[in-house]
């Protein structure tokens, strides 16, 4: 059928729209949980577990503590620790609105049979 061709093409579109983080940042944060879960963390480690270099990794991190995904505290001439605070789970997002879709499609398969 046309329309699940359509859903399976332009769902990777879709989540990357309704996902607050872009497709880097994603991969970067999933990193982060996977690595740290509840547990606190320096850049440094941060670096040694996403493999991103200091810039790109700063870059990173303010924009997630901006997003409020970590929390950032200590003082900076101490160095800074980090907290994942906002656990979102992509997975069931996607899983979700993939089942949604099918469950969409599959109400509309009756009626283009009818036709």
């Amino acid at each position: 059928m046309d329309i699940e061709n359509a859903v399976e093409i332009l769902f990777e579109s879709i989540i990357l729209k309704i996902d607050e983080l872009d497709g880097s940042l994603r991969q970067f944060f999933e990193k982060l949980k996977k690595k740290f879960k509840t547990d606190d963390f320096t850049r440094f480690e941060a670096m040694e577990a996403t493999g991103f270099k200091k810039t790109q990794l700063q870059y990173y991190i303010n924009q997630l503590v901006q997003l409020e995904y970590i929390k950032q505290y200590g003082h900076g001439n101490k160095g800074y620790k980090y907290k994942i605070f906002h656990f979102d789970d992509i997975q069931s997002v996607r899983k979700k609105l993939k089942d949604h879709f099918i469950k969409q499609i599959q109400q509309l398969k009756p009626n283009t049979n009818e036709r």
